[in-house]
């Protein structure tokens, strides 16, 4: 399942197209995981270069997710205050 809203209508990025490295090493990681058998669930959080938002899971999530998923917003939120 996935949903995608937009979080600044109206602002464009360049549109190069060039992957960002540091995207394709954490994909290719969570990849070779779920590939091994170790992982056997996921939820991720996503932005477009539209500045569109989207995100989507799958697997057996339990409640342990939901707590990952908290703590990974707490850190997203300090470090974007940091970054003020």
């Amino acid at each position: 399942m996935s949903s995608v809203s937009p979080i600044r209508p109206g602002v464009y990025y360049d549109d190069t197209r060039e992957p960002v490295q540091g995207v394709i090493k954490e994909l290719e990681s969570l990849l070779e995981m779920a590939r091994s058998g170790e992982m056997v669930s996921f939820v991720t959080a996503y932005r477009f270069r539209d500045d569109t938002t989207a995100y989507t899971w799958g697997g057996s999530l339990g409640r342990d997710v939901v707590g990952a998923l908290e703590v990974a917003k707490a850190d997203i939120v300090a470090q974007l205050l940091a970054d003020k």
